[in-house]
């Protein structure tokens, strides 16, 4: 017998490509599920990513729920003043009474910038949930879900063996 915490939140998060060059495009998805709201009067759904200074954030945040685009019910913030790359997504599992058990999916692209060039660039969200259906004040932060995206660009230049000012192609 398996035993489910019904308040049991999945939260994960993956990237396309783990190993980019500068100027690429990565795609970060974010997969969790509509947890169980029964009993809440309302409840709290919250993502919070930050990306690091190698990565270009395109603010272009999609958020499907059981496979249908909810992005136009949620509200995506997006941090311009403090940090460009960092937004938070508020998902109305209650509000819009999501079926509860859907796949919710958050997805959102950022170029490989200059600034991460033999660096690895860390991109971390966190979810923010209700968790207690008498308080609808208290909440649970998971812990962060981070993604690595490496970069680096060895050149070889091959030269002739008497003359270093000639390069082989």
């Amino acid at each position: 017998v398996t035993i489910h915490d019904k308040n049991d939140v999945p939260f994960e998060k993956t990237v396309d490509k783990p190993s980019a060059d500068v100027g690429d495009t990565v795609t970060y998805t974010i997969t969790g599920k509509v947890p169980d709201y029964t009993g809440f009067s309302s409840y709290t759904y919250l993502i919070t990513d930050t990306m690091s200074e190698g990565l270009t954030f395109k603010k272009d945040v999609k958020v499907t729920v059981g496979g249908v685009e909810k992005t136009s019910e949620c509200t995506p913030t997006y941090d311009v003043e403090s940090n460009a790359n960092k937004f938070t997504v508020s998902i109305p599992v209650k509000d819009k009474e999501y079926p509860v058990g859907a796949e919710i999916k958050v997805t959102y692209t950022a170029n490989l910038n200059e600034n991460a060039i033999t660096k690895i660039s860390t991109n971390q969200a966190t979810l923010t949930y209700s968790n207690n259906p008498t308080d609808s004040t208290k909440t649970t932060t998971t812990p962060s879900q981070e993604q690595k995206v490496y970069s680096s660009k060895i050149v070889i230049d091959k030269y002739e063996k008497d003359n270093a000012d000639k390069i082989l192609s």
